[in-house]
């Protein structure tokens, strides 16, 4: 993942994301365990798009995630509740006009515990195309993979030593 940078505190100081489908990696930086801090991000659209803005945490700390336009008003909000045990993911859908928009992170609760890392980015809706690709594999063998989208497709092929059933 990418990284938010230092003191992206405002929307003039917004950590710009410039690519779509990349998740930042941020955590808020907290004073004597209040949730008073705010991370700005900064996205770019240069034709009208429609996106899934995405929040990700591992930890158990509450956030809002704001979407702004460029003249700071609210266009949708995400609510995300940590767990502390799995992750927990949010995504808001938005159809939006060419032009600047923001994400502004906050704590969902008086009580924020620190170093707790929390993910934000967006995709593309409109223009991603889902990779199609095929990778070979031995039959016989588990593998691991996952899936980014709804959309997204993994093919794989391999070879029998003789006629018979699949099934898995």
């Amino acid at each position: 993942p990418l990284l938010e940078s230092a003191g992206n505190d405002t929307q003039a100081l917004a950590t710009p994301i410039q690519v779509p489908n990349k998740l930042v990696k941020a955590d808020l930086t907290v004073a004597g365990g209040t949730g008073t801090d705010m991370d700005y991000y900064k996205i770019t659209l240069s034709a009208d798009r429609k996106i899934r803005v995405m929040m990700t945490t591992f930890g158990s700390n509450n956030y809002l995630l704001d979407v702004l336009d460029g003249q700071g008003t609210a266009l949708g909000t995400i609510h995300l509740t940590g767990n502390g045990s799995q992750p927990a993911e949010k995504d808001l859908d938005l159809g939006l006009v060419a032009g600047t928009y923001y994400f502004k992170v906050r704590a969902d609760q008086a009580s924020y515990t620190a170093a707790q890392v929390y993910s934000v980015g967006y995709l593309d809706l409109e223009s991603f195309v889902p990779p199609e690709q095929t990778q070979t594999v031995t039959f016989g063998t588990a593998y691991q993979d996952a899936l980014l989208t709804a959309q997204d497709r993994r093919f794989y092929q391999f070879s029998l030593a003789a006629a018979g059933a699949v099934s898995g």
